[in-house]
């Protein structure tokens, strides 16, 4: 055998060892994807969760949501605090996925299901007398509004998908 025998050989396992190299990488780095969007949709429910559980942390604290949802200008100035917290924390949890989803690091079906609930609780008659106050302050005021004013007519609020969250118990 002779050197530019030997020499072809070794350039041949060399481009070898490199496409091995890269397919390693491209597996790697896919795991790697497929481990960042787990862990971000687990951070993304985990927030979900904690939001929600804000609403039954006691039976005050749940009142007072059903009652606004129900006539938001009713309530006491620290009722209505208390709601917006609530609010704000479920807001906060959509835009945040809505962010993630912008990143492809979420699936979008959860986005949507996420912002599905937001406005249905915004289009309860207090959701909506919240919205009016609080609503600008968002990043995503106009999307909402968007979606009030294309699905509002159809949409059912909140008080219409779960009739037990009205406060008097009765369906809508």
């Amino acid at each position: 055998m002779n050197w530019e025998a030997l020499s072809a050989i070794a350039d041949l396992v060399g481009v070898a060892l490199v496409v091995v190299s890269l397919i390693y990488l491209a597996m790697q780095v896919r795991q790697s994807n497929q481990m960042a969007l787990a862990e971000s949709e687990r951070e993304l429910l985990e927030n979900w969760a904690n939001a929600v559980s804000g609403i039954s942390a006691d039976d005050r604290t749940t009142d007072i949501f059903l009652r606004g949802l129900d006539d938001f200008d009713s309530l006491s100035n620290v009722e209505k605090m208390r709601f917006s917290v609530i609010m704000q924390r479920l807001i906060n949890t959509y835009i945040s996925s809505v962010r993630m989803d912008s990143k492809s690091l979420v699936d979008s079906q959860e986005v949507s299901i996420f912002g599905d609930i937001c406005l249905a609780m915004i289009l309860t008659p207090g959701g909506r007398q919240w919205w009016k106050i609080i609503g600008p302050y968002f990043t995503v005021h106009d999307q909402i509004n968007e979606r009030i004013e294309n699905e509002g007519a159809t949409f059912p609020s909140w008080t219409e998908m779960v009739p037990f969250s009205r406060p008097d118990g009765r369906a809508a």
